[in-house]
């Protein structure tokens, strides 16, 4: 084990530091945490690949009124910060993000809004993409949470204003986690509840993720592959615009959650997924599955099987 990264301290014991996330661009670290000295705000520190801190004095990414919390980061030359953002009132969240360059400039000082509205959104998580950064983000009520994802360019163009819907929130889509694949291909998982036939339970499910950079096109599915080892079966193979995939788990129940676009820019084409709650927002960007089961969680389903065999 190395000896302590010595990151900064806060200025007094009034503050405190929490929600640290790190990520390094190939050069530095950056270090992002909340600070809290009466109110919240997003603080970051480079740290060197030997593990020296390079700013003594933490770089303020947010302190704007009210609360800035729950930051997180990726990197591709840039780094991209991501935080919840209560600076408008009413209750509501917003998700902003800001550019920081290798030499440590905040380059979008008021933060870009990636996605704003009546309602509570939480937890963002930004990933490099292959050709831009990918956020996630759970967004409803205190009860009810969704995923939702959106893009945003290497120069900080906010790409999808209406984001792309993930899972619904009715069904409480909370946490959830996503990893790149490949370039431009990228794992999401989740735990949510499961209503299908004879189970009522909460499990985790997995999504493919694909992107089409020319039309900055998000494909995400029409279905989910849960600890059933279930197959999302799109119609197009996950790289076109339709999608008519549903669960075939092992459990025969089908997910038939809704898909919809995010849009990105302007005047690109709707992928109208399957045609069900989502049409509103379909107003851009591409979602369907890549038809690939996620084969991580059979073993998983096997051994939940063989209990069950046991206990029965």
């Amino acid at each position: 084990m190395s000896s302590p990264i010595p990151l900064p301290r806060p200025a007094s014991t009034a503050q405190t530091q929490l929600q640290p996330k790190v990520a390094f661009n190939g050069t530095h670290f950056l270090v992002v945490w909340t600070n809290y000295n009466g109110d919240y705000d997003i603080h970051a520190a480079r740290v060197s690949p030997t593990g020296q801190l390079v700013d003594a004095t933490p770089r303020i990414i947010s302190a704007a009124s009210s609360t800035q919390y729950e930051p997180d980061v990726a990197a591709h030359g840039d780094f991209l910060v991501t935080w919840s953002d209560y600076r408008n009132g009413g209750g509501w969240t917003e998700i902003r993000a800001a550019r920081v360059a290798n030499d440590g400039t905040l380059k979008d000082p008021e933060g870009k809004r990636v996605v704003a509205g009546n309602s509570l959104k939480r937890f963002a998580q930004p990933m490099f993409d292959g050709s831009g950064f990918t956020v996630l983000w759970q967004q409803g009520s205190d009860a009810f949470m969704g995923l939702k994802l959106a893009r945003v360019s290497l120069d900080g163009t906010v790409l999808t204003p209406a984001p792309l819907e993930v899972w619904r929130a009715q069904d409480n889509t909370n946490a959830a986690g996503i990893s790149l694949l490949a370039p431009h291909k990228a794992v999401i998982v989740y735990q949510r509840f499961d209503s299908a036939p004879g189970l009522y339970v909460t499990r985790v499910h997995g999504r493919v993720l694909s992107i089409t950079p020319e039309d900055n096109k998000l494909d995400a599915g029409s279905g989910d592959a849960g600890l059933d080892s279930g197959v999302d079966a799109s119609t197009d193979g996950g790289g076109g615009d339709t999608d008519g995939g549903s669960d075939a788990g092992t459990d025969a129940g089908v997910d038939a959650g809704p898909d919809g676009g995010t849009r990105p820019d302007a005047g690109m084409t709707v992928d109208a997924g399957t045609g069900s709650p989502e049409e509103p927002e379909d107003s851009g960007c591409g979602c369907s599955s890549t038809g690939a089961p996620l084969w991580g969680f059979l073993p998983l389903a096997l051994l939940l099987r063989r209990r069950r065999s046991r206990t029965a």
